[in-house]
């Protein structure tokens, strides 16, 4: 087995198995903001790891669960993304109270 920057193979004495070459992405990189009116899943989850300024924590996170519930996808694959943002987003005690706050404020609207 061997894994260089940009590809992965796997190889016996006599054979190669298998090769997989990959482009490597840097999400850090990117900006959330480009992201966040992609109606895609994967797109949901992986801005919480782009580049995230400070004060714009909470936000992200809002905008994360807010697609993924626009897109209306079976509860099993919503936990499984919400639960990679939750990991990788983690907010500390004052954002998440101000976090739920906003939650609950979005309920009360829906619900009217």
């Amino acid at each position: 087995m061997r894994i260089d920057a940009s590809s992965f193979t796997v190889d016996f004495p006599d054979k190669r198995v298998l090769a997989f070459d990959y482009e490597i992405v840097q999400l850090n990189q990117f900006d959330w903001r480009d992201f966040v009116e992609n109606r895609n899943p994967v797109a949901a989850a992986l801005m919480s790891k782009m580049n995230i300024a400070q004060e714009d924590r909470l936000r992200v996170k809002l905008e994360c669960l807010r697609l993924l519930v626009s897109l209306e996808i079976d509860p099993a694959r919503m936990q499984l993304i919400s639960g990679f943002v939750d990991t990788y987003l983690n907010l500390d005690a004052i954002e998440e109270q101000a976090f739920q706050s906003q939650l609950d404020t979005i309920n009360l609207e829906e619900q009217e």
